[in-house]
C-alpha cells in the first residue's frame, strides 16, 4: 500500500490526517500482516482503535486494543464494530492472546518501559512506533534486552518506528 493510500485509508477510518508515527506503525503492519496473513493483532494504546481496524481490513483474523482513555473506547467502538476494545492498562490488563502482532504507538515514556512486557508475551512480531530519533537507539536496547530481534527501522520527519521479532 503506497504512503498516499495509505493516507487515505487511515483517514477514512477517522484519523483525519494521521500523524507520522502512525504512518510508520501502519506500514510496518501492513507488511506484517503480509508476512502473517489472518494473525491477531493487539494494539496497546489504541486510541479510536485506527491502527486495529487497519489489521482488520487487512485481514487480521481478530484485532484488540487496549486503552486508558474511556472517551476513546467509545468513539472507537462507534467507528469499528469488527474490533475489540479493552478498557485498562497496558500493564495489568493485556488481554489474553495469543497474538502474532503487537503494536505500539505511543511516546516514551511508557513505550519504553512497556517493551519488556509486551515482548514477553508475543508469539510473532513487535511493532513500535512513538518516539523521536535521538529516542530510537532507547527504545531499540529495550526491545534488545528484552529479547526480541530488530528487523527493520523507519524514519520519517524526525520520528522513528522499529519492527521486531521474537526470538
Amino acid at each position: 500500500m503506497a504512503d498516499r493510500g495509505l493516507k487515505q485509508t487511515l483517514a477514512a477510518f477517522g484519523a483525519g490526517e494521521p500523524h507520522t508515527t502512525t504512518l510508520l506503525a501502519a506500514a510496518a503492519l501492513v507488511d506484517a500482516l503480509a508476512t502473517h496473513p489472518g494473525a491477531a493483532v493487539l494494539d496497546v494504546g489504541t486510541g479510536t482503535g485506527i491502527l486495529a481496524a487497519l489489521a482488520r481490513r487487512l485481514g487480521a483474523s481478530r484485532a484488540v486494543g487496549i486503552e486508558r482513555d474511556a472517551g476513546l473506547i467509545g468513539t472507537g467502538r462507534a467507528r469499528h464494530p469488527d474490533v475489540e476494545f479493552v478498557h485498562g492498562d497496558a500493564l495489568g490488563d493485556l488481554p489474553e492472546g495469543p497474538f502474532a502482532i503487537v503494536v505500539a504507538n505511543l511516546t516514551d515514556p511508557p513505550l519504553r518501559h512497556l517493551v519488556p512486557h509486551l515482548v514477553a508475551r508475543l508469539e510473532g512480531e513487535i511493532i513500535v512506533s512513538g518516539v523521536r530519533l535521538w529516542q530510537g537507539s532507547a527504545l531499540r536496547g529495550a526491545l534488545e534486552r528484552s529479547g526480541a530481534i530488530v528487523m527493520k527501522v523507519a524514519a520519517a520527519n524526525g520520528w522513528c518506528a522499529y519492527r521486531a521479532r521474537a526470538r
